[in-house]
């Protein structure tokens, strides 16, 4: 399957919203594939593991978007938040790849912001 940058660039807008709200399960398989590899620098977290742990964060407020990058197969986000809990505010970065119209692999950097 061909991917459009358009394509990409939705996919990476999906994950934003499932990530920014209060995500519900049925969401995942129109934008991740079954085959998800995802690193977030968790020890232990990894690939479907990311379905869980976004269900179980709390929102985050004050949500912005800081810059964009796409391409037919690859695709760039970064973001910052406050977390509602601890109320410091974060800065996560995405690099996602694209494979048979789904994003299959996620690498996600989070940073405190002071």
């Amino acid at each position: 399957m061909e991917t459009s940058k358009t394509h990409a660039t939705n996919l990476l807008h999906k994950l934003y919203e499932w990530w920014t709200t209060q995500p519900s399960t049925h969401q995942v398989g129109d934008f991740l594939d079954v085959d998800l590899v995802y690193d977030g620098g968790f020890e232990g977290l990894r690939d479907n593991d990311l379905v869980w742990w976004v269900q179980q964060k709390p929102p985050w407020n004050d949500l912005c978007v800081i810059d964009e990058v796409v391409s037919e197969r690859k695709g760039a986000l970064v973001f910052e938040g406050i977390d509602s809990t601890t109320l410091l505010r974060h800065r996560v970065a995405w690099l996602i790849e694209i494979r048979n119209g789904r994003i299959f692999k996620i690498i996600e950097t989070v940073a405190r912001r002071e």
